[in-house]
């Protein structure tokens, strides 16, 4: 499957809102235990940067959880840029990495409470 790149924020949000909203529909249950895996793993971030600036977790532990983050991703992204020759966008990761587990904890939100939609101009209800 291939899918283009959305023009602008709100139609990419939609589309992230519509993806992560059907994840429990998959017949598969490995992509149904990844799913869930990765979506703690950005929430366990940022509640461990939480409890770095509340003084209750070693800031060196933390900077050692999140560079190993970023350097598993590098590779295994790297590996899938290369793959798609494209990769020259390697060095988005970094910077990518500053704001990822914030885009992916308000998508999970929006999609836990939305009531609808977007998707090819037409308004989709969730269950």
């Amino acid at each position: 499957v291939h899918t283009q790149a959305q023009s602008d924020f709100k139609k990419l949000y939609y589309q992230r809102v519509r993806w992560l909203g059907k994840w429990h529909l998959y017949a598969d249950g490995r992509v149904k235990w990844l799913t869930l895996f990765l979506a703690l793993v950005n929430v366990t971030n940022l509640g461990a940067l939480l409890l770095v600036c509340a003084g209750w977790y070693e800031s060196n532990l933390f900077f050692v959880q999140i560079l190993g983050r970023i350097l598993l991703e590098f590779i295994f992204l790297g590996l899938i840029l290369g793959f798609a020759e494209k990769k020259s966008r390697i060095f988005h990761i970094p910077v990518m990495q500053l704001v990822y587990n914030f885009y992916l904890l308000f998508i999970i939100i929006s999609t836990v409470l939305s009531k609808q939609y977007i998707w090819k101009e037409r308004k989709i209800k969730t269950p």
